[in-house]
């Protein structure tokens, strides 16, 4: 019975071993014309590992008007080393003027009690680096006034929940290759139906301590073997939260990462069991992942290894340990989730439900192996019994087929990487999970994230303030647009993020006009308020975490017709509160309602204003605009609008709107304008 069950196992590692070996010329992917927004959470990060990861993602082989970097700040927290908060780093890395103080809007974060109130202040413009100039959005969680200890912090997940939408998202201490969008974005437009994606992780930091060089051979053969070997299935178990991408909804239209579902489960408040801790509080990349495979079975979850980046591991043993505790922990729970999911693939032995009970029988097992290990030396040594030789052929072959992994892809370099794994084998097979196991009940990050002035002590904060979520006023889109209207400032011009430059002067790199751009500050340099010649736009900030219903919730990623290639839309959902704010970026249109019985999920829709003079000054009602003007105004309406519901007349009359005058002598010209642009003329 045992020799049968180790044949099993081994069965399984051989198809893991076939599953890697695929070889072959790497494919250079078309240019894809997908709008992509790169989130990018930050909690403590340092200046270098901040700036490193902005550099790579404006540095990327992909177009800078159709990709977005979105900075999530989660807390006004000073890290570990810094001599700045957090949101001051980033803020100081993008560019933005150190005196510029936008107001606060106030949110629902994902949380309980008082918590619930969070406030944030958004930022924008443009990054330039090494001649990429690439729209910015940065949201600073500060916390209500009242907060006294991590004030705006209120966990990854609620920063994830900012913005969920086609969505690439990576740590703010990765760095990703030059070509690693563009393949992600590639191989989602080439298969509609894989909802998510990964690329390979590689570690940054490999030879900076004994610490990292146990971890770089783990890495490798974790994307190579087991993702590789998932991926198969179409079911890779964990999209890492440090590099992955999500579609937003299918080609019918149908919402995959927005969906109800997905929101109201990944939304949870009341975090109470051990269970729901472990899955919400320790392993949210996981789980999210998780909740993708349970609600659509039918879908595709990816990995891709030509899809590469870094990212920085723990250096030290302290900080190694507290993130493997989290790991392990939400593993184990999250692996018993997907056992029971009813619509795994496969069947009995030959399924996705058999390999996920023995990754899970494997990891709760996993101390069991080094006590094995030290029977059959001792056996081996003392001669009290005969050696069991299938043990160690089996042993010895699940290594050898690693080996030949890397070396049928010349990867010489981790023999040397394996053998300091194989002497640390102690530690990762008993020393770590007994440790983990042990701390089943800590929810903690540990010394992953050390904040300043936390120290060891704990916080225990007494949640006295009653708090209503409805204090917080939330309204559709329109009911918004037009009390912006009724009040004068629909159209009111944007702050400046530079006050060392004119209005004049606040023109992008994107305008087809020639002027000076604003000046740098270290490494990036702004241009707030003007994007391909345009005045910034007026958007209002109002409440979210609720209950959405998105009937139209994106924005084609082409300026052409919809059609199944454009399935990789991308949308924006952020929280904020109900003052008028102002932002100078990409901005996406999403439907809201109402749900019965709960605050209303409501996110916020941005559309491009008029073309204005430089000057600022509105253009007379009687001056019609030029032609360059309606096609580029035309052009900007399509590639914002639901081409499902969008009519001729609807584009005329906001075009009226937007330039303030009757355009019905161009009626012809505008009809023209449209038809050419649909069939991909213009």
């Amino acid at each position: 019975m045992l020799v049968a069950f180790a044949c099993l196992l081994m069965l399984v590692v051989l198809v893991k071993f076939l599953a890697a070996l695929q070889f072959g010329n790497k494919k250079r992917p078309m240019p894809p014309s997908k709008f992509v927004i790169c989130q990018v959470p930050c909690y403590t990060e340092d200046e270098e590992s901040i700036a490193k990861t902005v550099e790579s993602l404006a540095a990327l082989e992909y177009t800078d008007k159709q990709k977005l970097i979105f900075v999530i700040c989660d807390g006004n927290i000073v890290g570990h080393g810094n001599d700045r908060s957090t949101p001051r780093i980033v803020l100081d890395c993008l560019g933005v003027d150190p005196e510029y103080d936008p107001p606060g809007r106030d949110y629902l974060a994902i949380a309980e009690g008082s918590r619930r109130h969070n406030i944030g202040k958004v930022y924008s413009g443009l990054y330039e680096f090494e001649g990429h100039v690439v729209p910015f959005m940065v949201v600073a969680k500060v916390g209500t006034p009242d907060e006294s200890s991590r004030s705006g912090n209120r966990g990854k997940r609620d920063s994830q929940i900012l913005l969920m939408s086609f969505l690439n998202k990576i740590d703010a201490d990765t760095e990703v290759m030059p070509d690693s969008l563009t393949r992600l974005v590639s191989a989602c437009s080439s298969d509609q139906r894989i909802a998510g994606i990964c690329g390979e992780t590689m570690l940054g930091n490999e030879s900076q301590s004994w610490t990292t060089m146990m971890q770089v051979y783990e890495y490798f053969i974790s994307h190579h073997m087991a993702k590789a070997f998932e991926s198969l299935f179409g079911a890779v178990t964990c999209l890492p939260g440090c590099f992955c991408m999500y579609r937003l909804r299918n080609s019918s239209g149908k919402p995959l990462l927005i969906a109800n579902p997905i929101l109201e489960a990944y939304s949870e408040l009341h975090v109470d069991t051990l269970h729901k801790k472990n899955l919400l509080s320790l392993g949210e990349d996981r789980y999210l992942t998780t909740l993708m495979m349970k609600h659509f079975p039918n879908f595709k979850l990816k990995f891709i290894q030509d899809a590469k980046c870094r990212t920085i591991a723990p250096d030290k043993w302290s900080v190694l340990v507290s993130q493997r505790r989290r790991w392990i922990n939400s593993t184990v729970h999250n692996l018993a989730e997907l056992l029971f999911l009813p619509d795994l693939c496969g069947f009995c032995c030959f399924s996705m439900r058999f390999v996920v009970f023995l990754d899970l029988f494997g990891t709760l097992t996993m101390p069991t192996t080094l006590i094995y290990f030290a029977y059959l030396i001792y056996v081996a040594v003392t001669g009290l019994a005969d050696v069991g030789y299938i043990s160690l052929i089996l042993i010895g072959a699940i290594y050898g087929v690693q080996a030949i992994i890397f070396i049928l892809r010349r990867e010489w370099q981790h023999v040397g990487w394996m053998l300091i794994y194989l002497c640390a084998y102690p530690l990762w097979s008993f020393v770590l999970p007994i440790y983990s196991f042990w701390h089943f009940d800590d929810f903690s990050w540990g010394n992953t994230r050390v904040v300043v002035g936390d120290g060891k002590r704990k916080i225990i904060v007494n949640d006295d303030k009653p708090f209503d979520p409805a204090s917080i006023p939330q309204r559709r889109w329109m009911e918004y647009e037009n009390e912006l209207a009724s009040a004068g400032v629909l159209n009111a011009p944007p702050p400046n993020m530079n006050p060392g430059s004119r209005e004049d002067e606040r023109q992008s790199m994107y305008s087809s006009q020639s002027g000076p751009i604003s000046r740098h500050w270290q490494r990036g340099r702004v241009c707030a308020g003007w994007r391909h010649g345009q005045r910034a736009w007026v958007i209002g900030w109002v409440g979210v975490h609720g209950r959405q219903l998105c009937r139209s919730a994106a924005v084609n990623g082409d300026d052409q017709p919809a059609d199944d290639g454009d399935a990789g839309a991308v949308a924006v959902h952020v929280s904020g509160g109900s003052e008028p704010g102002r932002v100078g970026a990409a901005q996406y249109h999403v439907d809201v309602q109402r749900g019965a019985g709960n605050a209303a999920h409501v996110a916020y829709v941005g559309r491009q204003r008029t073309q204005q003079p430089a000057c600022g000054v509105d253009p007379p009602m009687a001056m019609l605009p030029t032609d360059d003007q309606i096609v580029d105004a035309v052009r900007r309406i399509l590639a914002g609008a639901d081409l499902t519901q969008t009519t001729k007349k609807r584009i005329r009359m906001q075009l009226n709107q937007e330039f303030g005058c009757d355009l019905t002598p161009k009626k012809d010209f505008i009809s023209s304008v449209v038809d050419q642009m649909l069939v991909g003329g213009m």
